[in-house]
């Protein structure tokens, strides 16, 4: 995995994700059908960013992760571009055994899903 932090959000630098980073380009399109029985295509954007990965948080990251998924959107910065975006698929879980590590409330696992607005 990559040695320095490649993320932000909010301006804030957040730990690497530990595993399943991916980051695509969606279009954002309506299919449907002409009374001929073609189809009709409506791209209303051909570039839309979704970033998503797996991180074992703190409770301290945890806390600064369930404030951006609670706001109507996050500007997130990758690789050098800054992207509008909702935090999505927002669901914490306990890592196992993890309650009893010292000067935490435990160690989290969250799946977020980024997507551009």
């Amino acid at each position: 995995m990559l040695g320095k932090r490649f993320l932000q959000i909010n301006g804030v630098a957040i730990p690497n994700p530990v595993s399943n980073f991916k980051t695509t380009f969606d279009a954002d399109e309506t299919v449907s059908l002409s009374e001929a029985g073609t189809e009709l295509v409506r791209v209303r954007r051909l570039d839309k960013r979704t970033i998503t990965g797996t991180w074992n948080l703190t409770s301290f990251w945890l806390d600064k992760f369930e404030e951006w998924a609670t706001s109507n959107s996050v500007t997130v910065r990758y690789r050098g571009k800054d992207y509008i975006c909702r935090m999505r698929d927002f669901a914490p879980q306990l890592a196992e055994g993890s309650e009893h590590t010292e000067n935490t409330d435990g160690l989290w696992i969250v799946a977020p899903t980024f997507t551009e607005i």
